[in-house]
């Protein structure tokens, strides 16, 4: 097998994950404003983490990786930063149209670059301005903010967003 071989299956293995992730993904964000009527957003999230956890030692022991920690440290503080996002994202579909508690949560990507050039002095192209400019007018449009109808409420994905942006700051 060539590198170039080797780099497509890669890129054609991360692709079928990534597409069933958001499978998976999409089906729990849909189940999310249905429970909530009926159960309490930590049942959920307790829930989904007892489905995950076998799903993950399955895929370990399928040889997609090992489930022991190289960091425990830095292990334990980015799983807490994520559940603290999903709380208030899973909160927010809770109370909220999808669309606008997906939009507020993909603030992240935003202010990950923003932060990365305002407070790293890292060099960014046109073409990820062009990419933060277009995400961040996207979010605009989802939200439709209006300063004379403010809903705190808003609030909680993007407070959800800047864990999640905290959760991969860390990993860096």
């Amino acid at each position: 097998m060539t590198f170039s071989d080797a780099t497509s299956t890669r890129q054609g293995s991360a692709a079928q994950a990534m597409l069933a992730a958001m499978v998976i993904l999409g089906i729990s964000d849909n189940a999310v404003p249905l429970m909530a009527e009926q159960i309490g957003i930590w049942q959920f999230y307790l829930m989904r983490t007892a489905i995950a956890l076998p799903l993950v030692w399955v895929m370990a022991r399928a040889g997609s990786g090992g489930i022991k920690p190289v960091r425990i440290g830095a292990v334990v503080l980015r799983g807490m930063l994520l559940a603290v996002a999903m709380v208030f994202y899973f909160s927010a579909v809770a109370l909220m149209p999808m669309a606008q508690a997906l939009a507020g949560l993909f603030t992240s990507p935003i202010l990950i670059v923003l932060i990365s050039v305002l407070f790293l002095r890292h060099r960014i192209g046109l073409v990820r301005i062009s990419a933060v400019t277009f995400g961040f007018l996207g979010v605009l449009f989802v939200l439709q903010p209006d300063p004379y109808e403010f809903d705190w409420l808003i609030l909680l994905p993007v407070a959800g967003g800047c864990f999640m942006l905290l959760a991969l700051w860390q990993q860096v």
